[in-house]
């Protein structure tokens, strides 16, 4: 049981770094500014913005995690 616990625990980890999404937020700042985002007071609103939509988002898989369950939902995830 330890084993697979292991398992899909670094297999989650794993895929959160496939993905990216850790290296678009830690880059975010520097991606506005290339965006031509030049002012601080607004890439700080940008970045509260996409802080808000994230936890909203978050909030909406939450309901399907318990409508359809985590397994498919991580395996559709990891297509796109």
């Amino acid at each position: 049981a330890f084993r697979r616990m292991l398992l899909v625990g670094l297999g989650s980890a794993v895929a959160q770094q496939v993905v990216g999404i850790d290296a678009i937020q830690y880059f975010l700042t520097f991606i506005i500014q290339e965006a031509g985002v030049v002012g601080r007071v607004q890439q700080s609103l940008v970045l509260i913005f996409l802080g808000i939509l994230k936890m909203s988002v978050i909030f909406v898989a939450g309901s399907f995690f318990d409508k359809s369950g985590r397994r498919p939902l991580l395996f559709i995830s990891l297509v796109g």
